[in-house]
């Protein structure tokens, strides 16, 4: 029985049919039978282990003596193996109850290699065509008390007799269709199935049986026609309730093969509100998922998106909204008045704005009792709900029960080869499976989609300095505080060491921002691993379905790339726009080259020279980075350290400056400068890096230089992103002895008091307020404000960008203590340093 799909284990599903039917597989086995079945095995004495389950229909035919005949087998044959859609056939059987009449329809299941077989007792209604045909002094009585409809036309089509119920179905008196031919009676029906079927009997002289809608009465009914002595006996009856059934098990078998399928939930969820709407035109049908006490809007065809978005994390708290009351007292909850429930407010005023003044809430329950959600029905009418929907709401609430339910199980067989293992989040291959199903179902439904990439800034840094446990125990808690973000139809997904992913179905750009920035702040507290605080920074891009791509592969680029230009503008968060593809050719081809330039050499640290402005000696140096493109010649500090930041080698980069720098002013002490002091620049994603004090510990250690000589300059902006998260880096630093200074001072935005609590030595003025710098231009009064500030702080200053001999005058005038500049000393290699003349 392995091999059986899950939805025959499911006896609900088929053992409403009344009559006998069974599954069989492409060999003929019975896979599964129902209520009926067995019980007329039982009632018949067919003495078959387990009613025949497991053994082949055939065998078990002629070990039952059934009356079936070759005929039949080669019939049901023929489905099995898929030369003919279906087979009918009528037989006798003998029972203890005596002769009974049977009819046979075999019929391939869809999509699958399985076919149903029902037996449906038709004995009474041919026991009453046989008495009519037997032209008996019975005939008129029983023709007037039989539940079909009857009458005969002779070999000119007129009318020659009917029955009541035919009378009533024809919606014609008796005396008015006697004598008339049926064409006249009915002249629409020339031309009709009707009119080809009833001279197809008459010519062949065989009996026929048709299904046809009769528009005269609007209605479908089903007829048999019976030939004899060159007139027709014809019966009919009306099938209305029928073909609604009919219509209503074939939208139901739609879903059950979409879960056999392994459909996606959401797109199952959808068909099963699909067809609540088609069955109850005038409601609107939610399906919910729980979460955690908490239900989301999974299926929602038809509810205005204001409505929908109101929906979205109602908690269990009783009485709020008729979903979160049927969840906890786990039964149906019907509010004929929403206005007048106690109810939450904000999501009752979108309701009552789209004039939805009732609704019924069912939960879906499992197995175990345990809630998977609701299904909702509103209504623009109040009032009770009629028993009719009442119905309709008990088959689908047992659809969406089943399909729940399937893709939990699939889920839990799946789990280990579709989720990462340190994580528990879903892996490559499920994230883009998933990716697809959600692109499908954004497709067919017209409805937006967001997909969100997620990187750790030199999550690589904390592994070669950290160790890799220390690395894993940071994912495992990076994977712990996003799943507090994202909700139970959403999908996160690691996909590589340090990558995250975020699949938002139905979910509109603005809402894909917020829940980015909800990632964000999930990573403001630090980490406690390894015995350490860690703060760890990501950064997230953002990629929208249609704009950003109608495909999965090309939704992944532009989240790539919008992840990528977050990480260039150190804002966290960017969305995907079609310039950032020209954008990234022109990274692409500077990056590449860009990451072998350290490699082959092509890098350089040149100095410009720190001097004191009161006697022009020179008391230190800044190292600046700068690059000799084997092509290009020298490109700009401006355009390749932007993009060295966005493809993650700034660090590395950052690292060599560094013990270059170190290394140089090891050289110069030991030359006879033992006084020098070394500046190097600190870039964003090195400061934010949790292992960067480490590594400046051991370049300080393995080259010798004194940390007391060695000063850091940050940039104000770097500085104040997170001010307490900064005092706590910068407090290390300065514990190993190192200076710290605020660079481009003035075109940030500290405030005093922060400016009091940070751990710096210097201050250095920004160029823009130095250039031009006069008694009386703007920039005198803020230069003097800095000057004296730095002094009562008990900060050195330092002024760039020093031009002229006027701004020297006056920078030594207002009591600032060094200063950079052409005018002072320009950019240099290292040999050039104490040879510049001022």
């Amino acid at each position: 029985m392995s091999d059986v799909p899950a939805l025959y284990h499911s006896q609900p599903t088929y053992s409403a049919v009344l009559y006998s039917l069974a599954i069989l597989d492409q060999h003929g086995v019975i896979l599964e039978v129902n209520d009926a079945w067995k019980a007329f095995g039982t009632a018949n004495g067919l003495v078959l282990a387990d009613h025949g389950v497991g053994s082949n229909y055939f065998g078990s035919r002629q070990a039952s003596d059934s009356p079936l005949g070759d005929a039949a087998a080669h019939g049901i044959r023929g489905v099995l193996s898929g030369d003919v859609k279906e087979y009918h056939e009528i037989y006798p059987c003998h029972s203890p109850q005596g002769e009974q009449w049977f009819h046979l329809h075999a019929v391939g299941l869809s999509n699958t290699l399985h076919t149903m077989l029902t037996h449906e007792n038709i004995t009474t209604l041919h026991e009453a065509q046989t008495e009519v045909l037997r032209g008996t002094d019975e005939n008129t009585r029983i023709l007037q008390n039989i539940q079909e409809a009857f009458f005969s036309l002779d070999h000119a089509w007129r009318f020659t007799s009917l029955n009541p119920r035919a009378v009533k179905l024809l919606q014609q008196p008796a005396p008015k269709l006697l004598g008339r031919t049926f064409w006249e009676a009915f002249p629409d029906m020339t031309g009709t199935t009707f009119d080809r079927q009833f001279r197809s009997s008459v010519a062949s002289q065989c009996p026929v049986k048709f299904e046809a809608f009769f528009p005269v009465v609007h209605a479908w009914f089903e007829v048999n026609v019976y030939p004899y002595h060159g007139n027709l006996a014809v019966y009919f009856q009306n099938i209305n309730v029928q073909k609604a059934e009919q219509a209503t098990n074939s939208e139901r078998d739609v879903i059950l093969q979409m879960i056999i399928s392994g459909a996606a939930l959401p797109e199952i969820l959808h068909q099963v509100a699909i067809t609540v709407e088609r069955q109850a035109p005038d409601y609107v049908c939610v399906i919910m998922l729980e979460q955690g006490r908490t239900l989301y809007p999974t299926a929602a065809p038809s509810l205005p998106a204001e409505c929908r978005l109101a929906l979205e994390g109602l908690r269990g708290r009783r009485g709020n909204w008729p979903s979160v009351t049927a969840i906890t007292l786990k039964e149906q909850v019907i509010v004929p008045a929403l206005a007048r429930a106690p109810s939450d407010k904000s999501v009752l005023e979108r309701f009552v704005e789209q004039q939805f003044q009732a609704c019924v809430s069912t939960p879906l329950l499992d197995g175990l009792g345990e809630i998977l959600g609701t299904l909702d029905l509103y209504a623009k009418i109040p009032g009770p709900f009629p028993s009719d929907v009442l119905a309709v709401i008990r088959n689908a609430n047992h659809l969406a029960t089943l399909a729940t339910e399937h893709h939990r199980v699939a889920e839990r067989v799946l789990y280990r080869a579709q989720y990462d293992s340190l994580t528990g989040l879903a892996n490559r291959q499920l994230f883009e499976e998933r990716l697809q199903d959600a692109v499908g179902v954004a497709h067919h439904l017209r409805a937006p989609l967001a997909l969100l990439f997620i990187d750790v800034y030199d999550f690589k840094g904390i592994n070669d300095l950290l160790g890799h446990e220390v690395g894993d125990q940071v994912l495992r808690e990076l994977a712990s505080r996003f799943k507090r973000c994202v909700k139970a139809q959403e999908t996160l997904a690691r996909i590589g060491g340090d990558e995250f992913t975020v699949i938002l179905p139905f979910c509109p750009q603005e809402k894909a921002v917020e829940v980015a920035k909800v990632i964000l702040e999930t990573l403001s507290m630090p980490f406690e691993v390894g015995g350490r605080e860690l703060y760890v920074m990501v950064a997230v891009g953002i990629c929208m379905f249609p704009e950003g791509g109608t495909d999965a592969e090309t939704m992944q680029f532009g989240a790539d790339l919008a992840m990528y230009h977050a990480k260039s503008r150190k804002q966290g968060i960017a969305v995907f726009e079609p310039e950032l593809n020209r954008r990234h050719h022109e990274r692409f081809q500077l990056g590449s080259s860009l990451r072998r330039a350290l490699a082959l050499s092509e890098l350089e640290v040149h100095y410009q020279p720190l001097v004191g402005l009161q006697n022009r000696v020179i008391v230190g140096v800044e190292a600046l980075v700068r690059w000799r493109h084997p092509s290009q010649g020298w490109v700009p500090p401006e355009q390749f350290i932007p993009i060295a930041e966005e493809i993650g080698v700034i660090s590395e980069i950052g690292e060599w400056v560094l013990r270059t720098a170190c290394t140089q002013g090891k050289a110069w002490i030991q030359g006879g400068h033992p006084d020098i002091r070394m500046a190097v620049n600190v870039s964003a994603p090195q400061f934010d890096s949790p292992i960067f004090v480490e590594m400046v510990e051991r370049c300080l250690r393995e080259t010798g230089f004194p940390a007391a000589q060695l000063e850091l300059e940050l940039t104000e902006r770097v500085v104040m992103r997170n001010a307490e998260s900064s005092v706590a880096q910068m407090q290390r630093l300065r514990d190993l002895g190192v200076s710290l200074a605020i660079d481009d001072f003035g075109t940030g935005y500290s405030s005093l008091s922060c400016l009091a609590r940070l751990p710096i030595n210097i201050l250095k003025i920004d160029r823009s307020f130095v250039t031009g710098l006069t008694r009386t231009s703007p920039g005198h009064a803020i230069v003097g404000a800095v000057v004296g500030l730095a002094t009562s702080l008990g900060f050195q200053t330092v002024a760039e960008g020093i031009e002229t001999l006027d701004e020297l005058k006056i920078l030594q005038e207002l009591g600032c203590h060094l200063g950079q500049g052409y005018f002072l000393a320009g950019v240099c290699v290292a040999r050039d340093v104490f040879i510049t003349a001022f």
